[in-house]
């Protein structure tokens, strides 16, 4: 699953592993460094370290790449509908009901949001 996760977010960046696992700062690369950091936390509770090492980054670097995810997808709607586009992408190689981090409710007033 780690891999797949890991693939969905290269495609949808359109960079590859070495790219990420690169010093760049460009935006895009950062963007979806943090963003996979995010989704492999969220989704398989994978330690902290553990993520680090699959990007070659220290813990602290991850921790914080996931909190600049939580922020700011809270207040720019397009990365959320990104995030969103890539949940779903994830959620077809999954079983949706086994991983719910958000409600109905939540979901439909993100997806206003987002439209608006």
């Amino acid at each position: 699953m780690q891999q797949k996760i890991i693939q969905i977010i290269l495609r949808h960046y359109k960079i590859s592993m070495e790219e990420l696992r690169l010093k760049s700062r460009k935006a895009e690369v950062v963007e979806a460094r943090q963003v996979l950091c995010h989704f492999l936390y969220q989704r398989l509770d994978i330690s902290l370290a553990k993520i680090g090492a699959i990007i070659l980054r220290d813990h602290a670097t991850v921790l914080y790449s996931i909190r600049k995810v939580q922020e700011y997808s809270e207040v720019n709607k397009h990365f959320r509908k990104r995030l969103w586009e890539i949940e779903e992408e994830i959620n077809q190689i999954t079983n949706p009901s086994e991983y719910v981090t958000i409600t109905r409710k939540e979901y439909e007033e993100l997806k206003r949001k987002s439209e608006s």
